[in-house]
């Protein structure tokens, strides 16, 4: 069950297949158990039916498009390349979800440069986003606390074990950014099974694979140049298993009393998502601007569909022209030392839809529509 819910991870969103890494740590803590049912024969079995699905699964990606993506992505996050420059959500920043994960957790309004950057860090948080996160983190803190009272009691075996723990957190605090992600993963997972294994202290295994969730989910993805919404919404859940933890050590007399708090919080969090999900659907301003300047593309050139186009926003003018359109983003151009001319040369590109971006000119191009929006301007280039 746990490998299915790995392939499923996996093939819903390739990096969210480090759930792994929580499988492998729960197979570590309960070792014993693992090789009491794993059987040669079943160990065997399980081998060649990974190989075989692994196989199928390579070949048809080959055959059908000539590469293995996931593979690829899997050395674009490793390396922290910056080959999918191109995507909207291009962002380097490695504490990007750290400082804006209390937009992202609940917000009553969409901002309105939402359908422009596909983000919600430009929204403003509810109150509600702190309390979970405060409470998140006492949680965290009283998983430790009993380890931490009790260090005076320790054998001077435990006290080295602690310390070199200790060592490992501040190694992967001080080398984060710095070195692959990779080696971070690693050196949380040793960290953290040590905590579990070599400690007096026995830690619940629930806590301890929570806790492995968000590490590993926020290391990788801080890693990863490319920043989405939708990519940090797996470390939601440990987050939420902490704050449960805290709201269940508060003192009541009334064993309902934790329910009925958890209630409180869920009702206020409904208004706050319906109030967030209408907001959404509203017409957007920016978004009738730019089809408008789809539509008159159309008109202006009936051939644009024998031409190459670009835009700083190419996947919604893809589905706008029904014509796939470059996406090229002069801010993120010109961090991996390229111009936007540059750029739209090596494509050949005969338009250029300035969504965005708010260029002046571009060398070898000339202005033919301008959506005149005192906001946000829109301008097609074309290729002198």
């Amino acid at each position: 069950m746990a490998f299915m819910c790995f392939v499923c991870a996996f093939f819903t969103r390739f990096t969210e297949g480090f759930v792994l890494i929580i499988i492998l740590g729960y197979l570590i803590m309960n070792r014993d158990k693992f090789i009491k049912i794993c059987t040669k024969v079943k160990l065997r079995n399980f081998i060649v039916f990974v190989c075989i699905i692994g196989s199928v699964i390579c070949a048809v990606y080959l055959i059908k498009q000539g590469t293995i993506p996931f593979i690829s992505q899997f050395l674009e996050v490793s390396k922290s390349s910056q080959v999918s420059s191109v995507n909207i959500g291009y962002e380097l920043n490695p504490y990007y979800y750290l400082e804006n994960i209390p937009q992202l957790l609940t917000t009553l309004n969409s901002s309105l440069t939402y359908d422009i950057t596909l983000t919600s860090v430009f929204n403003k948080p509810t109150i509600l986003s702190y309390i979970i996160l405060a409470l998140s983190g006492i949680g965290i803190v009283l998983m430790f606390y009993p380890l931490c009272k009790n260090v005076s009691k320790y054998s001077k075996s435990d006290k080295i074990v602690l310390l070199i723990c200790m060592i490992l957190f501040v190694l992967l605090i001080i080398t984060y950014t710095h070195i692959t992600y990779l080696v971070s993963e690693l050196i949380f997972l040793v960290a953290v099974l040590l905590l579990y294994e070599k400690l007096p202290y026995k830690f619940k295994q629930l806590d301890i694979l929570m806790l492995l969730w968000m590490g590993v989910f926020i290391l990788m993805h801080s890693y990863h140049p490319v920043k989405v919404d939708r990519y940090i919404v797996a470390t939601f859940i440990p987050i939420i298993y902490f704050m449960i933890k805290t709201i269940t050590k508060i003192p009541h007399k009334n064993i309902k009393t934790p329910t009925i708090i958890l209630l409180i919080l869920l009702i206020i969090l409904l208004p706050i998502n319906a109030s967030y999900m209408a907001s959404l659907t509203h017409p957007n301003e920016h978004t009738t601007d730019e089809k408008n300047t789809a539509n008159w593309l159309k008109e202006y050139d009936p051939n644009y569909m024998n031409e190459n186009l670009a835009s700083d926003r190419g996947v919604a003018f893809s589905w706008y022209l029904k014509k796939y359109t470059y996406t090229s983003i002069p801010r993120v151009l010109e961090a991996n030392n390229q111009t936007i001319d540059e750029a739209l040369e090596s494509i050949n590109s005969t338009y250029y839809i300035d969504s965005t971006s708010n260029l002046t000119d571009i060398k070898g191009y000339h202005i033919i529509y301008n959506s005149n929006n005192t906001q946000q301007e829109i301008k097609i280039y074309q290729k002198n």
